[in-house]
């Protein structure tokens, strides 16, 4: 699968601003709310979610695998604590 448009336009802002701000693409704990939000942007974009699709897309961006990993680990995180809560 790979991600729909909307939700690649999402990761591609968030991945220009950690570019930006001059981090690569390893973030630090005060980064996490920002990837958090736009995770949550992404997750219910998609359906089904596939966190693979998310460490593909960073990957494709110039990630680092380990980096390119976590923000996978991240996005699954995010995807379970939302249905978990019941959220789309």
């Amino acid at each position: 699968m790979a991600l729909c448009a909307a939700s690649q336009e999402r990761l591609d802002r968030l991945g220009d601003e950690i570019a930006r701000l001059g981090k690569g693409s390893h973030n630090t704990a005060q980064d996490f709310p920002q990837v958090v939000e736009a995770l949550i942007d992404v997750v219910p974009a998609e359906k089904p979610f596939y966190p693979d699709d998310v460490r593909t897309w960073a990957r494709g961006r110039g990630w680092r695998e380990e980096d390119a990993h976590e923000l996978g680990v991240m996005a699954e995180t995010v995807y379970y604590t939302l249905e978990k809560l019941g959220r789309p």
